[in-house]
């Protein structure tokens, strides 16, 4: 287990690695889907699952096949918590989370004292962690056009700090971080923070709510990247 030095800002979740692999493309395909089912059947509210949610999307289109392993920083921006999380997809398809968690911003600061402050921690999560790649939501929703501006700043800060480390930044839709992680994309974060832990295998809920969605935007990058892997033709 890889944990962050505790500070005042930071706000931090336990991440197990889980005793067996979280996925497997092994094996009977059929038994795996079914078991893709069962797990989200356990999501609160979330009634019949649909095909698509992310065990049967990586059976259907890997079936047994090896895959090249990738370390993700995922970060769901926020103008008082930036969530992040980081996960390595392991090449036996095991998802295992190292870290995660969300830095607390206080209101009271000045912007550009909490935009510094995210890019100092981020540049330290990335420098502890060494992901390959670095995954945020490309759309966002705020309550008025002064809230909007804010959080396009904290999410070109979050580029920034990505950027500075040389790596490529991913973005993602919402509704497609949530259609890759609990199969519906519309779902609510109650539902994603649930999913993301049996994914995942943690042994407890990830907190805050932010941390939980940073996990999520980095599995959809994860999913993302192995189909698109899946499609190239073989050399």
């Amino acid at each position: 287990m890889t944990n962050l030095p505790t500070r005042g800002f930071c706000i931090q979740s336990t991440c197990v690695p889980p005793p067996n692999p979280t996925l497997s493309f092994a094996g009977n395909g059929l038994l795996l889907r079914r078991a893709g089912r069962a797990v989200a059947d356990g999501i609160p509210n979330l009634g019949t699952p649909t095909r698509g949610t992310l065990l049967d999307s990586y059976l259907l289109i890997l079936g047994s096949s090896t895959l090249l392993a990738m370390r993700v920083l995922g970060i769901d921006c926020g103008t008082e918590y930036t969530g992040y999380g980081v996960i390595e997809l392991g090449a036996k398809g095991d998802l295992v989370c190292l870290a995660c968690g969300a830095i607390k911003l206080s209101p009271r600061q000045p912007l550009p004292t909490r935009l510094a402050t995210i890019f100092s921690r981020l540049s330290v999560i990335i420098s502890d962690h060494q992901p390959d790649e670095v995954a945020i939501e490309d759309v966002f929703y705020a309550v008025n056009v002064k809230s909007a501006f804010k959080l396009g700043q904290v999410r070109g800060v979050a580029m920034l700090a990505a950027s500075s480390a040389g790596l490529t930044v991913a973005e993602y839709a919402p509704l497609s971080v949530k259609s890759a992680v609990v199969g519906y994309g519309r779902a609510e974060k109650h539902q994603v923070q649930h999913m993301v832990q049996q994914l995942l295998k943690l042994p407890e809920l990830p907190e805050p709510p932010d941390a939980a969605d940073a996990l999520a935007i980095a599995i959809c990058h994860l999913h993302t990247a192995a189909t698109l892997r899946s499609q190239r033709p073989a050399i």
